[in-house]
C-alpha cells in the first residue's frame, strides 16, 4: 500500500467516525422513518436514505423533483424517497436486471426497467448470488455483473441482461437534469458513471456504493471513484465506511449545485 493511500484510508476512517457521531444515523432513522417494506427478501428497508436528507438540506438550495436508483433490488430506498422526500412515482426511474427480483416489481407503480447499467450497450451475462444463509443473513442485492470474491457466497447461476449506458437512457428518454442518482451495482458502480459520458453535467447528487480494496473481479476503487468525479467537477461531501473498513457508501455534489463548496475545495 502507498504511503498516500495509507493517509487517505486513515482520514476517511476519521470521517466516518465523525459522520457517524455527528448525525446519529441509527438512532435518528430508527426515530423519525418508519422502515419501508417491500418484499422480505429485501436488502435494506430505505433508512439508509435518511443521513442524506439533512445533508442535503445544509449543502445545496434545489428541491429533490426526481430520483435514478441503479441496483434498485425490490425498490425499497425509492419508495422511501417517494414517502419521505415527496417525489412522485412518476419521477422515480429504476434499474433492476435479476429477473427473479424484476418479475415482482415492475408493476409497482414507478418507473421499472429491466436493465443492467455499465458504461456499454449490448449483452451480458449477469452473475446471480446470495449469502450463504448458514453463515450470514440473507441478502438479494449482491447479483452483479462482475464475480464476488468474497467469502460465503452462493453463486446461483448466469443469466443474460440487457445493458444500457445511463447517456443512451437519457438521451432516449428526453431526460433533462437527474436530481438524485443512486448507484448500487455490486462492483460495477464507476463503469455506470463511465456510462454517463458527457451527461454527467446534468446529474446534480451522486451517491455510490464503493470499496477500498476490489470486492468483485475488476472492480474500481473509491480513489479511482473519487478522482473521476473530482475531475467531473464533483465534491465529496459525505463518506461512510461499513464495519468490514472494506465497503462504504460515499455523497457527491455537483459543484454547481453545491452551496458552500469553498468547503471542500
Amino acid at each position: 500500500m502507498s504511503m498516500k493511500n495509507f493517509f487517505t484510508i486513515n482520514l476517511l476512517k476519521i470521517i466516518n467516525l465523525v459522520t457517524v457521531q455527528f448525525f446519529s444515523i441509527e438512532i435518528f432513522a430508527k426515530k423519525f422513518y418508519k422502515k419501508i417494506i417491500m418484499n422480505k427478501d429485501q436488502a435494506g428497508d430505505g433508512r439508509s436514505l435518511v443521513k442524506y436528507i439533512k445533508i442535503l438540506k445544509n449543502h445545496t438550495d434545489f428541491e429533490l423533483n426526481n430520483f435514478f436508483e441503479v441496483g434498485a433490488n425490490f425498490c425499497q430506498d425509492s419508495f422511501f424517497v417517494n414517502k419521505y422526500m415527496s417525489i412522485p412515482k412518476k419521477n422515480i426511474f429504476c434499474f433492476e436486471p435479476a429477473n427473479h427480483i424484476y418479475e415482482k416489481i415492475k408493476y409497482n407503480g414507478l418507473n421499472v426497467f429491466k436493465y443492467a447499467v455499465s458504461n456499454y450497450d449490448g449483452k451480458a451475462n449477469f452473475n446471480i448470488t446470495n449469502t450463504d444463509e448458514t453463515k450470514l443473513p440473507l441478502n438479494s442485492g449482491i447479483s452483479s455483473l462482475k464475480r464476488n470474491r468474497s467469502e460465503n457466497v452462493v453463486e446461483l447461476g448466469t443469466e443474460e441482461v440487457e445493458c444500457i449506458k445511463l447517456s443512451t437512457f437519457i438521451k432516449n428518454n428526453y431526460i433533462e437534469n437527474i436530481d438524485f442518482l443512486k448507484i448500487d451495482a455490486e462492483g460495477n458502480d464507476f463503469e455506470v458513471l463511465q456510462g454517463l459520458e458527457d451527461k454527467i453535467k446534468i446529474v446534480k447528487v451522486i451517491q455510490i456504493e464503493c470499496s477500498l480494496k476490489p470486492i468483485f473481479d475488476g472492480e474500481v476503487v473509491f480513489y479511482d471513484i473519487n478522482n473521476f468525479l473530482h475531475k467531473s467537477k464533483f465534491s465529496l461531501v459525505n463518506f461512510e465506511l461499513s464495519q468490514d473498513n472494506v465497503s462504504a457508501d460515499a455523497l457527491f455534489i455537483n459543484n454547481l449545485f453545491l452551496n458552500d463548496r469553498k468547503l471542500y475545495n
